[in-house]
């Protein structure tokens, strides 16, 4: 399994979701987070998304993917 993994420097710790709702920041812990610019960052915008699904490279120089353990697996030893 590989997973992306960003390199030093590039990823500020944000929240996916700008909300204020009580359930939303009692969860803050639990849910995904985004950098300050992409690739890291959640733009939402479904035209933007297309053209970079359609268009973007995903060997960009950028995000780098190293090959993970199942979370059982790290776990167990």
């Amino acid at each position: 399994m590989t997973q992306p993994v960003a390199q030093p420097g590039m990823v500020a710790d944000a929240p996916v979701l700008n909300l204020t709702s009580g359930y939303v920041q009692r969860a803050a812990g639990l849910l995904p987070r985004q950098g300050a610019r992409a690739p890291w960052k959640t733009r939402q915008n479904y035209l933007s998304d297309i053209m970079a699904f359609h268009m973007g490279r995903l060997n960009d120089g950028v995000v780098r993917f190293d090959t993970v353990r199942p979370t059982r697996e790290r776990n167990a030893t």
